[in-house]
């Protein structure tokens, strides 16, 4: 789904991804983008990380421009929840 909440918004370098004990670093960068914000769209669960991610644990990693390191942690529950991650912990 097409999203303003990114539009203006350019974040960290995604260092890594892992859902379960699977590296898909490869595939989120592409959902990512080179602007850094997500292509503008708000993706589910299952389209980010497949069916497979179901009670998984995904791990991002996210390197700023400072430096410093970022990282979100969340439990797939339901493949059609949105994944949202707030520009604040970017």
């Amino acid at each position: 789904m097409i999203t303003m909440y990114y539009r203006s918004y350019e974040g960290p370098e995604l260092t890594s991804c892992s859902v379960g004990n699977e590296d898909l670093t490869v595939t989120i960068r592409g959902f990512y983008g080179k602007e850094k914000r997500w292509k503008n769209t708000l993706n589910t669960y299952g389209e980010l990380f497949g069916k497979e991610s179901l009670g998984k644990t995904v791990k991002m990693t996210f390197r700023g421009d400072d430096g410093r390191t970022h990282w979100f942690y969340d439990y797939v529950h339901d493949l059609g929840s949105y994944c949202l991650l707030p520009k604040a912990l970017l």
